[in-house]
């Protein structure tokens, strides 16, 4: 090994000594760090890795609750009726007039819901209830259609009383109000009862 530097003199070999010694404190200390930073970036893998199933089951925990919202059927409650009842029944003989989906058993379901509240306020349904099948997409929602004759200068007393409760109660948009000239004759509220907005809890 002669020709390694320094292997001849004690000073050589000193120098080349200590040099060595302290590559190898460097090289362990880098070793230590390396350790030290390999291990936070796992930790830093494992934090994201949780995350990111934390979002998808949010996300499906989500899908999960909109499709249970839409499969919960619309109905009025024993109290929404009888405060139904309560604000239309000072407006006896009001003629209403019923439509709903005849391919929607919900929206039917929820129409027997009006038809005993108008029933019991003593209002007159006019021709039972129309079951209609569009031939495109199902209408959605509910709306009130009346006569531009009855709106004029503002809705009639029982048209408005029965606007204000299908609003308080969040069944009724207000831009599902239809005033026409057609649709419904002079004196005739029409309540259209359309599919379930998936919005609606």
């Amino acid at each position: 090994m002669t020709w390694w530097p320094g292997w001849n003199t004690i000073e050589g070999a000193e120098w080349w000594h200590d040099l060595f010694w302290w590559v190898g404190i460097l090289c362990l200390a880098g070793l230590v760090a390396s350790e030290i930073v390999a291990k936070r970036y796992g930790t830093r893998k494992d934090e994201l890795v949780a995350a990111q199933q934390q979002q998808k089951d949010e996300a499906a925990e989500k899908k999960i609750a909109d499709l249970r919202a839409r499969q919960t059927q619309r109905r009025l409650s024993a109290e929404q009726k009888a405060e139904f009842v309560s604000a239309l029944s000072p407006f006896p003989n009001q003629k209403i007039s019923l439509m709903t989906l005849g391919n929607v058993s919900e929206a039917r379901d929820f129409t027997s819901d009006f038809i005993y509240v108008f029933f019991t306020a003593k209002w007159d349904i006019i021709g039972g209830v129309w079951h209609t099948i569009p031939a495109g997409e199902n209408p959605v929602g509910v709306e009130i259609v009346v006569n531009e004759k009855d709106w004029a200068g503002g809705p009639s007393p029982s048209a408005g009383a029965l606007v204000r409760e299908l609003k308080r109660f969040g069944i009724l948009d207000e831009f599902k109000v239809t005033v026409t000239p057609r649709d419904t004759p002079p004196g005739v509220i029409l309540l259209r009862v359309g599919a379930k907005p998936t919005s609606v809890k």
